[in-house]
Formats: structure tokens, sequence, C-alpha cells
């Protein structure tokens, strides 16, 4: 009924000289751990079976200084250690020799980097006690450190400079080429050169003449000139409008405000009742004095349709014995 655990440490491997198949032969491991059950002297086989429960066995390691210390660096992601045990099977066939190796088949390796001298695992059976029961962390190998080399200078033929060389080489060819044909009957005389160079001056000083401006004198400066001192007047006295109208826009004056800062004053000082009330008023006079007009129109037209005797038109009412009021009626029922 009683069970006694086991523990066996050793210094180093001690599967280094085992003989069998070459797989894992280069694995490293560190701590390995001699672990088993044992009853009454005999051993207790915790091998996962059919229907039983996985990562029965939970195992923590604690690693040496030295190692952590090497292996903090160049993993990346990887984990750099895992849970490893010995195993120890006969071969596939008859002279096939015997399968020994460390193996992490059924454990599981929980590593945190917080904790980097600390190796948990997780596993599902302990090995068979007939191989030694071993457990150990099998160190991993540290990935290559790939680095990117740098683009080599593009020292082709083929690239940008080389083209727009080539180009500006047959453009400048081709100018070159044209010019020298085209200039073989061009030889002017003394007398066609001075035309050339002096006739264009000579029909400009004509024209000023023409116009009066020949005889104005270049002045001596051109900050003396009268155009530059009309700019400079003009520019001095937009700049001091514009001083002015600041100063009235911020002293409050009315003119230089927008109308809605005009709105905003009057309603702020109490007057927007009375201007909407004189607004109205005014409104009302001049549509009154509008009608007024348009009343005294009609009086004036009946007036003369009343004095004059118009001949009777299909489209107008009858004369009546009343001196026209048939027209005068008609006129009123046009307006």
């Amino acid at each position: 009924d009683r069970i006694l655990v086991l523990i066996v440490s050793w210094p180093i491997s001690p599967t280094i000289y085992a003989s069998g198949t070459l797989v894992a032969s280069k694995t490293n491991v560190t701590l390995p751990y001699t672990v088993q059950l044992r009853s009454c002297g005999e051993d207790i086989d915790l091998g996962l079976r059919e229907g039983q429960e996985a990562g029965r066995v939970t195992l923590t390691f604690r690693l040496e200084p030295e190692t952590v210390r090497t292996r903090r660096w160049g993993f990346g992601d990887l984990t750099p250690y895992r849970a490893s045990w010995w195993e120890d099977i006969p071969g596939v066939g008859v002279r096939a020799e015997r399968i020994r190796r460390w193996t992490t088949l059924g454990c599981r390796t929980e590593w945190k980097s917080t904790q980097d001298d600390i190796v948990k695992a997780i596993c599902d059976r302990l090995p068979t006690p007939g191989t030694g029961s071993l457990f150990g962390v099998e160190l991993v190998e540290r990935p290559a450190f790939v680095t990117v080399p740098p683009l080599p200078e593009n020292a082709h033929l083929h690239n940008l400079a080389t083209y727009f060389m080539l180009f500006a080489t047959m453009r400048w060819l081709y100018l070159y080429f044209t010019a020298k044909r085209g200039d073989q009957n061009f030889h002017p005389a003394w007398k066609d050169l001075v035309k050339i160079i002096f006739l264009p001056a000579a029909l400009d000083w004509q024209n000023r003449k023409r116009k009066g401006e020949a005889k104005r004198k270049r002045p001596v400066a051109p900050m003396l000139s009268k155009a530059f001192l009309n700019y400079t007047i003009d520019c001095t006295i937009d700049g001091l409008r514009l001083i002015v109208a600041a100063v009235k826009t911020v002293a409050g004056a009315e003119l230089f405000s927008r109308l809605e800062v005009r709105e905003l004053q009057c309603m702020r000082s109490g007057r927007r009742d009375a201007i909407y009330q004189h607004f109205v008023e005014k409104t009302d006079d001049q549509e009154h004095a509008q009608k007024i007009a348009i009343h005294t129109f009609h009086q004036v037209q009946k007036a003369m349709a009343g004095q004059l005797q118009l001949p009777e038109h299909p489209g107008l009412p009858p004369a009546s014995p009343s001196g026209g009021r048939g027209v005068i009626a008609a006129l009123g029922d046009g307006t």
C-alpha cells in the first residue's frame, strides 16, 4: 500500500554511450533525472493507457544560472527548452537495432521569459521503468541568424542616367548637324549685319520720338522716377485709409460696420422695436401714397374720357346720353 518516489539526479546524461539507432544522436540534454514510483521494491508503470486522463504527471525543473545566461538571446519567439524523456523500444525488423532516443512524445513544455530559469513539463506518462525512467531538459539549438544583405549598387548599363545622357547626346548631334547644314549659304555683308543689328533699335527710337517719349531724360536712379513716387504716394494714402477705417471700426462707427454688427448693436441698445415701428409706418405711408396716385390717375383718365366723343367700337358698350358714361364704365371695368 505504500508508494515511494525515487528520484536520481545525474551530473551528465547516463545515455551518452548508449548504442542503437542514430535518431536524435545530437540531442543536447541537461539536468537528467530518474523518476520512478516503487512499491514493495517493485517499480510501477504509469504508461498512458486507453481511457486514462492525459497530463497526469507534472514536473518542474530549475535550470542552472550559467545555462540561462547563455540562452537569453537569439531565439525570438521560439522556446529555448523542451522537456524530453528517454525512449528505448525494439526496432522494426528481425535484424534492426533498438530505437533509443530522447523524445517529447506525450509531453508539453511551459516556459515564460519572466521566469527564465523554470521549465515546467506536463506529461501523459512516466517513462517505462525498464528503460531507466529518465527525464531531462533538452536545449533547443539556437536558430540561424539571417541577415538581409544590402542591395548592390546599380552599376548596370541600363539605367536612367545612361538613357538621359544618350538622349542629350543625340539631341546635341541633331542640332549641330542641322545648324551646320543650314548655315552654308548664310554669308551676309557688313551692311546687312548693320541693318540686322541696328534697325530694330532705330525703329524703336522713331516710335518713342513720335509719341513724345524720346526727349525724356532717364532718371538717375529708379527710386527717384515719377512713376515710383506716384506709386509710393498711392500706397501711403491707401495705408492711411485702412488705418482710419480700422480706428473708426473699433470706435463703433456704423459706416464701417457690417449689417450683422449694426443689428446686434441695435438689439443691445434697445432701439430695435422703434426702428421696426418706423419701418412699418414708412412702408404704410408709401403704400398709401401709391394708392392715392393710382386713384388720381384713374380720375384723370375718366375725366378725359368724358370730354372726348369717341366713335362706337364693337368691343365697347354703346354711348349713353349722359356724355360718354359707357366709355367710362368700360375703362372702369378694364382698370
